[in-house]
């Protein structure tokens, strides 16, 4: 009996030693020799390193992500837990291949513009005539005078809109009218000579300026941004009531769509018309600068936002320009100052719709070409210099410089609620110049809305 006991001890002391080597040997018992890690939870090293013994690797050089704070970066060195499924025994191979690295969409939107068959024939580069205006009053009820002094409301804008397609204008792109070359390794523009429209059309630009809806102008007449709904163009408007509306019936853009859609020789080849775009308070009415970080937007989150907008009006035929970053006048800015907002508007602006040749100068108060403010106009790629009056000034070149200097300079005809009232004034011979030149391209009585406008406009006696 007691060799009996004696043989069972000896017997579970040789099996729990035999137990004992076999977990030992497996590194189950005691420090592992090597620690697997996952490749993908390893930021910037090479797995086949670690794996040939070149790096020593341990699970404390990770950070402890325990409570949701990654000190070291974005990337997530959470270990996956593997416990309900199969774990394979054989070890990984390297990985030899490239990293894929993921750059930031900057991609252009897919743009197919239709093409024209019909007959067509050509004008002169310098027939061609720009046109604009501001954002519109949506709501005249809301709206303060300097809106009305201005910009147009919704009826003014649809007349003036008929009135150019019955006098026989059609719109073309921007970028269109001119050629860009190169002189002594110097980037240059000038007007294309000739410009094809359709036969017995006449080209017309037109530009919008600022399109910012600033929110300091809230619930003041405009709406509050531009958006994408169902893959068309819509305006958005929250008011002090919490009241929301999206509309396609009162914002400069809404309405062309719609005017295109029921005139579609109104565009040639696609063609809409340029927005002008400042950058201090955002753009399309969304808070894109990066100042409104301070004031607790999400500016991330409102630049993507922008994109989509941006995208659409791209690959529907809008162009963009800049109007500067701060609205100054240019005029008065100093070299330092020209380029500070250059480049501010390149990084706030551009960032979200790409360069472009074309400056619109606020206020339409222009530098002269040798100063060093408009030097640094130049130096930031700006080669279309356009300025604002009641004329329809175009030429290959700078005032008072000609065309030596491979730049172009236009003024855009003002058309506002002000501009308007110009037909009434009288020159010092008793005519109505500023009521001829708007002729060509509306009739500023037939336009000016008497219904909504705070000041009634009355056609004279003697123009009946």
């Amino acid at each position: 009996m007691k060799n009996n006991f004696m043989i069972a001890i000896l017997t579970v002391l040789l099996l729990v030693a035999v137990i004992f080597g076999v977990l030992f040997g497996s590194g189950l018992l005691g420090e592992p020799s090597e620690v697997s890690i996952p490749a993908t939870s390893i930021p910037n090293l090479d797995i086949s390193d670690i794996l040939s013994g070149n790096i020593d690797v341990s699970v404390e050089s990770f950070p402890d992500t325990s409570t949701g704070d990654e000190s070291t970066g974005d990337v997530s060195t959470e270990i996956p837990d593997t416990s309900t499924g199969d774990v394979s025994t054989e070890p990984p191979k390297p990985d030899t291949s490239e990293p894929v690295v993921t750059p930031p969409d900057t991609s252009e939107p897919e743009v197919s513009r239709p093409t024209y068959t019909g007959e067509t024939w050509q004008v002169s580069g310098l027939s061609v005539r720009h046109l604009f205006t501001h954002c519109l009053i949506a709501y005249p009820e809301l709206a303060s005078n300097a809106a009305f002094t201005d910009c147009l409301t919704a009826p003014e804008w649809k007349k003036v809109l008929q009135s150019l397609y019955d006098n026989d204008f059609v719109l073309v792109d921007f970028n269109s009218i001119y050629d860009i070359y190169e002189e002594d390794g110097v980037e240059k523009a000038k007007m294309k000579s000739k410009i094809t429209v359709p036969k017995g059309k006449k080209p017309l630009v037109i530009s919008i300026d600022d399109v910012v809806y600033d929110p300091k102008k809230t619930n003041q007449g405009m709406v509050d941004k531009l958006v994408i709904r169902d893959n068309e163009l819509w305006t958005y408007t929250l008011f002090k009531d919490g009241r929301e509306e999206y509309s396609q019936d009162n914002e400069i853009f809404v309405i062309l769509e719609d005017f295109i859609d029921m005139h579609p020789d109104f565009s040639y080849e696609g063609a809409k018309i340029t927005l002008a775009l400042t950058g201090f308070a955002g753009i399309l009415g969304y808070r894109t600068d990066s100042s409104f970080a301070e004031q607790g937007y999400d500016v991330a989150k409102e630049r993507k936002e922008a994109k989509v907008v941006v995208d659409w009006l791209k690959a529907n035929g809008y162009t963009f320009a800049s109007h500067s970053y701060a609205h100054g006048r240019m005029s008065n800015f100093s070299e330092e100052k020209t380029i500070r907002d250059c480049r501010k508007w390149k990084e706030e602006v551009a960032s979200i719709v790409g360069d472009t040749n074309i400056f619109i100068y606020p206020y339409g108060d222009w530098p002269k070409y040798d100063t060093a403010n408009h030097k640094a106009l130049l130096d930031a790629g700006f080669k279309i210099f356009n300025g604002t009056s009641t004329m329809n000034y175009l030429i290959n070149g700078f005032p008072g410089k000609g065309a030596s200097v491979g730049n172009i300079f236009m003024d855009r005809f003002n058309v506002t609620g002000q501009t308007l009232l110009y037909a009434t004034r009288q020159s010092d011979d008793g005519s109505y110049k500023f009521y001829d030149r708007m002729m060509e391209y509306y009739d500023p009585f037939e336009v000016y809305d008497n219904e909504n406008r705070p000041e009634t406009m009355y056609r004279p006696d003697d123009l009946q």
